[in-house]
Order: structure tokens, then C-alpha cells, then sequence
């Protein structure tokens, strides 16, 4: 899905989506959601000088909050993650439920990051073992892949997938981001 930045998104149909931008600090992380009505459509790291902040929250941002507010507070959160592979909104009244829009992502790449979401906080994988899980044989590139184009990090947590070797590896805003992911992880029970 791309982005044109403002508040609306023009749609291939010629309609208007509004769309909601809001930052938030959690930690040392500057944090910019972007939804529409019905659900998350990214995440980014910014700056503290880059700060977008709509008069309104919708559902999904406040959702969206809530994941983060008790991720950095070390509690397991109480939304259920929802992976919409249609993207059109149906059913997105549900309580409870933080819906990522993953309407241009492929089958392959969503079964990957199903079996991301089963990944224990404080705990890794590496690229292949996280492709072998998902059935992919030899997927380690396709994996990294993957966690390059996830739009939802943390949420989608990408920063618990490391090298064979044990290193890092990359991660979207830095490598420092997922090393701070970690370690905060780390310092949790997760009950």
C-alpha cells in the first residue's frame, strides 16, 4: 500500500479514505500510527520533529495504543492481533480487536508473520528457523524479506528475528530499535 501523506488517501474507485495520524511517545521511541476507520495501515519510527497528531483518534489507533501501553508496561496485551488479508472493513466493530490492513501482502508473507505473532516476548528465532516453521524450505532471504516490508513493527514482531549466527541483523528506524526491543523484553515476566 502506498502512501500519500496528508490526511486523505485518494482511492483507486475515485472515493476519499480519511486517514488518521498520531504519534505517541513510549520509551525512548517516538511512534507514528496511521489508520483508517477501520484499521491499522502502518507504523514508522520518527523524530520528535516530525510529530502528526489528528484532533480525533480513531478505533484502531486507540487499539493500537493500548498494544503499546501494555507492551511497554510488560503485560501481555488484551487486543487480539487481526491479520485482514481484505482490507475492506467488514467486521471491524469487534472489541477487543486490532485489525493490520495486509491487503497487498502475499499468503506466503502473512503465514510468516502469523507464526511470528506465536514468537514469546524476550525470546529469537533466525530467519531460517522462522521460514521452516512456516513451511518454507530454504526461506531464509524470503523471511528477511519479509521483516523488511513489515509495516507493523513491534506490533508484527519483527525485531525478534536474528541472524543464524545470533547477530541482529537489520531492523527498520536501526539496529539500536530492535537491541532496545530486546532488552526491554527481557525485563518482563509477561503474565
Amino acid at each position: 500500500m502506498k502512501f500519500r501523506f496528508g490526511e486523505f488517501l485518494e482511492m483507486p474507485d475515485n472515493g476519499i479514505k480519511k486517514l488518521f495520524f498520531f504519534s505517541a511517545r513510549f520509551s525512548e521511541l517516538m511512534i507514528e500510527l496511521i489508520s483508517d476507520e477501520t484499521s491499522l495501515l502502518k507504523i514508522d519510527f520518527v523524530n520528535g520533529n516530525k510529530i502528526k497528531l489528528n484532533t480525533e483518534i480513531s478505533e484502531p489507533v486507540k487499539r493500537a495504543l493500548t498494544f503499546f501501553d501494555d507492551y511497554f508496561s510488560g503485560r501481555r496485551s488484551s487486543i487480539d492481533i487481526c491479520l485482514d488479508k481484505s482490507g475492506d472493513g467488514i467486521f471491524k466493530n469487534d472489541s477487543g480487536k486490532l485489525y493490520l490492513n495486509m491487503s497487498d501482502y502475499t499468503d506466503k508473507e502473512i503465514e510468516i508473520y502469523r507464526n511470528l505473532l506465536n514468537v514469546k516476548p524476550g525470546k529469537t528465532l533466525s530467519y531460517s528457523e522462522l521460514a521452516s516453521v512456516s513451511g518454507i524450505t530454504g526461506g531464509a532471504r524470503f523471511a528477511g524479506n519479509c521483516m523488511a516490508r513489515n509495516r507493523f513493527p513491534v506490533i508484527i514482531p519483527c525485531h525478534r528475528v536474528v541472524k543464524k549466527d545470533g547477530s541482529m541483523g537489520n531492523y527498520t528506524g536501526g539496529v539500536w530499535i530492535k537491541e532496545l526491543l530486546l532488552k526491554h523484553e527481557l525485563n518482563y515476566k509477561w503474565c
